[in-house]
């Protein structure tokens, strides 16, 4: 069941996530809040929007529509976000359409965008790994499997 189908009113639960479109996308295009985009804070359709100066918004959505994901069509859009990531300047990019919600999968989208936009501009600065990402931070097994000092493991857990 979706939320709209409750007949319950709706509450933003962040700023950013004003309707049920933005919640249904949210989970794969907030993947792409870590890399130097823009998903549309500071516009008036945050996560339905996703951009940045240097996309080209015409070839990125055609590249993005030629996978045809189900439930999804994403058309070039351009826009200047008010705040967060690239504030006050002109992004070329795409907006998103949910055509059907049953069958779109928002993860399948967040990774497409990443995998196409890193395919399309590879020599981008901007899509060079950063020490800062989760993903890129060395780890080793002592490091994840450490417990603060002076503390028990939880009974019935074992380190």
């Amino acid at each position: 069941m979706w939320f709209d189908e409750t007949g319950l009113p709706w509450t933003n639960p962040s700023p950013n996530m004003r309707g049920l479109t933005e919640a249904t996308l949210y989970p794969g295009i907030g993947l792409l809040e870590t890399t130097p985009l823009s998903v549309g804070r500071g516009t008036g359709t945050p996560f339905e929007v996703v951009g940045a100066p240097y996309i080209e918004d015409v070839g990125f959505a055609a590249e993005l529509n030629r996978a045809k994901l189900p439930g999804l069509r994403f058309v070039p859009v351009r826009f200047t976000p008010n705040a967060s990531v690239f504030k006050d300047q002109a992004c070329g990019g795409v907006q998103i359409l949910l055509t059907d919600r049953e069958r779109a999968s928002s993860i399948d989208a967040g990774l497409l965008m990443a995998a196409t936009l890193h395919r399309l501009y590879p020599r981008s600065s901007s899509w060079r790994p950063s020490t800062g990402c989760w993903w890129t931070r060395p780890r080793s097994k002592a490091s994840v499997r450490r417990k603060p000092a002076g503390r028990s493991a939880p009974a019935g857990k074992r380190d």
